[in-house]
């Protein structure tokens, strides 16, 4: 399984876009890469608000290493600078089996440690 769609969307209303970024770290049991960053990090400039945007094969797109065949995305806003008040986002993944063409939907959740979930 090697295809992963990601779709990001904005849940701030007071703010005009916010760029956010996608990174990808290997949870491929064995894998010498295991924890640890891989790839390229995917952007997502001027995201609006209410705006879902897609990205599609990320394992592609990011350049994940073959190796890998699973992974772990953090999708992170970095613009505006991260604060206490900064918006949050809201995402999914849909990742398709490469036999099968299953796809399984799954919704990514907020991990902000500050607790600002939702704002």
């Amino acid at each position: 399984m090697r295809s992963m769609y990601l779709r990001c969307r904005s849940t701030v209303r007071r703010i005009a876009a916010v760029t956010a970024v996608a990174t990808f770290y290997d949870v491929t049991p064995g894998s010498p890469t295991l924890h640890q960053r891989v790839g390229n990090p995917v952007p997502f400039p001027d995201l609006l608000p209410g705006e879902v945007v897609p990205a599609g094969n990320v394992f592609s797109q990011a350049q994940i290493p073959s190796n890998v065949t699973e992974a772990i995305a953090f999708v992170d806003v970095t613009s505006p600078t991260p604060s206490n008040s900064s918006p949050t986002i809201e995402g999914f993944a849909v990742i398709i089996d490469n036999m099968t063409q299953d796809g399984s939907y799954v919704e990514m959740k907020c991990a902000d440690v500050g607790f600002f979930c939702g704002q």
